[in-house]
């Protein structure tokens, strides 16, 4: 299995990462389970105000470079605080060896 270096994420997520992030239970059954399963991007986008919110420590994630019929309709792209956010890293495979490793509680 690939060592995860988790001790190199100390810092803050920047635009560009890839994240895996856990919802709360306030939303959507379907909603909490696709983003357990699944990783994001952390996007900003000029056009449409401040997707990457400094003030309010909001992180918006894209998910949407999956199949839409896979996604629900809603999660093209969701918002995270930072205590959401349970890894991140630029490289994809890091990634999603923790959300392995969290699926199966290693």
């Amino acid at each position: 299995m690939k060592y995860l270096k988790t001790y190199e994420n100390l810092n803050k997520p920047e635009v560009g990462d890839w994240v895996y992030a856990i919802e709360d239970e306030s939303v959507g059954d379907n909603i909490i389970e696709y983003i357990k399963t699944h990783i994001g991007i952390l996007t900003t986008n000029e056009d449409d105000y401040h997707r990457y919110d400094y003030d309010s420590k909001r992180y918006w994630v894209s998910y949407s470079y999956y199949p839409d019929d896979d996604r629900p309709k809603a999660i093209d792209l969701w918002w995270f605080y930072k205590n959401q956010i349970k890894f991140w890293s630029k490289d994809k495979e890091e990634v999603e060896a923790y959300m392995v490793a969290q699926k199966y509680n290693l």
